[in-house]
């Protein structure tokens, strides 16, 4: 058999689907279809920027519309949220329609009324991220309990809260807690009063008025840190109305 005839068999074999497998080829030394490993890791490593991006993406739009983590910066909220516990803000189904007198919510510093946000998107993006794992962003945020709603007057006398006229409880407080001050304030319809559980040691609607609606984050939902505290939030008492519920 000459060497053109034993050239041509391969052609043969193929026409008749009998060509030799990848691993029979690499055994007799031929050639391989199969692709080297290393293309595969250089493909990873030019997609891990993009899945980067998207992760970014993501967090921020999760942040913005859904949920949000705040770290708890003081004491104001002892004994129901104690310093360095981690709260999850339900802003998906918050509404200030919703809220009730004894919620629990988020809400930026009103010392930041008035200041120009000069971040530019990338600014943005960092804190979006920051403060969607929990960190403090450009924004200052505050946690207190809703004590008074959109129209009402409130009023502390003696270390009682008096909301139109009428003695309300807190039974939201630990025992022997009374509130501070001597003060009457008349809501706007877009304003809350807010005060935090350690009353006298918390700085609040007493020292910088009420919070605007269009400053609140949402409601604190649950605390998520530590772990042997994971939990619901408590809520409010369902109303806004004064006296006993």
């Amino acid at each position: 058999m000459s060497d053109d005839n034993r050239s041509d068999k391969p052609d043969v074999w193929e026409a008749l689907g009998d060509a030799p497998s990848d691993d029979e080829a690499a055994r007799a030394g031929g050639p391989s279809s199969k692709k080297k490993p290393k293309k595969k890791a250089i493909s990873f490593w030019l997609e891990l920027p993009l899945l980067f991006v998207i992760a970014l993406a993501v967090a921020v739009l999760i942040k913005a519309f859904a949920f949000q983590v705040f770290r708890i910066p003081s004491a104001s909220m002892t004994p129901t949220l104690q310093i360095g516990d981690r709260v999850v803000v339900n802003k998906l189904t918050y509404s200030p329609e919703s809220l009730h007198r004894g919620d629990i919510i988020v809400f930026v510093d009103p010392a930041q009324r008035g200041h120009v946000d000069d971040r530019n998107f990338f600014g943005k993006a960092k804190d979006g991220v920051v403060e969607s794992l929990g960190g403090e962003g450009r924004n200052r945020h505050l946690i207190k309990r809703v004590i008074g709603c959109p129209g009402q007057t409130i009023q502390v006398r003696g270390g009682q809260l008096i909301i139109d006229g009428v003695r309300t409880p807190e039974p939201y407080l630990p025992q022997g807690v009374f509130t501070q001050g001597d003060l009457e304030v008349k809501l706007a319809d877009n304003e809350f009063f807010v005060m935090g559980d350690n009353r006298q040691n918390s700085s609040d609607s007493r020292v910088y008025g009420p919070v605007r609606s269009e400053e609140i984050v949402g409601r604190a939902a649950l605390r998520i840190w530590p772990p042997s505290r994971f939990g619901g939030m408590p809520g409010g008492v369902g109303t806004c109305a004064p006296g006993p519920q």
